[in-house]
């Protein structure tokens, strides 16, 4: 799992947006195949909890995280390019 960020100082500049900044790595994380499982499986199941769900609707109103409909016109602009 590689951990990345941008560049605050790239960010400042008034002709950059946030989108065209590349990320720049930070740290790398390396667990173990079972540990990565079990991670998943955590966030398996906080994923089909319905009071993560209401959070999750709630931040996609807001605008904070992507819509579905969003994200796939992304990937079928990514695919046409």
């Amino acid at each position: 799992m590689l951990l990345v960020d941008q560049d605050p100082a790239a960010l400042m500049k008034q002709s950059e947006t946030p989108e065209n900044v590349e990320p720049r790595l930070k740290q790398q994380v390396m667990i173990p195949l079972p540990g990565f499982l079990y991670m998943f499986s955590v966030i398996k199941g906080l994923m089909e909890d319905p009071k993560m769900q209401e959070v999750i609707k709630k931040y996609t109103e807001l605008g904070l995280l992507p819509s579905v409909q969003q994200t796939s016109s992304d990937e079928s602009d990514a695919a046409a390019a």
